[in-house]
C-alpha cells in the first residue's frame, strides 16, 4: 500500500470481514486490498466479482438479499477460524485481464 493507505491496510488486518454492499461495481478494488489484508469478503453477487474473483473464497449473497446477508455473516462470524489467507499474494491476480475487463 502507498504511504497514505497505511491506515486503510491498518485497519483491513485487523478486520475479520469486509461488508461490501454496493449494488453496482466498476471493479471493487477494495475486495483484493481486503483479501490481502486477510479480512474475508462478503456481498452481493456481482457479475464484475464473479468475472475477476472467481477462484477466491468470496461470500456472495443474491443481490439485494438482505436477509440472506445478515444470515452469511451470522453463519462466518460463528464459524471464524483465522485471516483468509492468499497465496502468492497480491500477484495472483492477472491485472492485463482485468484491465482489459474493465477498460475493453
Amino acid at each position: 500500500f502507498p504511504s497514505h493507505d497505511i491506515k486503510l491496510s491498518d485497519y483491513l488486518s485487523q478486520t475479520k470481514y469486509l461488508i461490501q454492499l454496493s449494488s453496482e461495481e466498476g471493479f471493487g478494488l477494495v475486495i483484493p486490498e481486503a483479501l490481502f489484508c486477510g479480512a474475508g469478503v462478503v456481498g452481493f453477487d456481482l457479475n464484475v466479482y464473479r468475472d475477476n474473483f472467481y477462484d477466491l473464497e468470496l461470500n456472495m449473497v443474491s443481490q439485494g438479499n438482505t436477509q440472506e446477508l445478515i444470515e452469511t455473516c451470522s453463519r462466518l462470524l460463528v464459524s471464524y477460524k483465522g485471516p483468509v489467507k492468499i497465496e502468492n499474494s497480491i500477484s495472483r491476480f492477472d491485472w492485463k485481464n482485468i484491465y482489459q475487463s474493465i477498460f475493453g
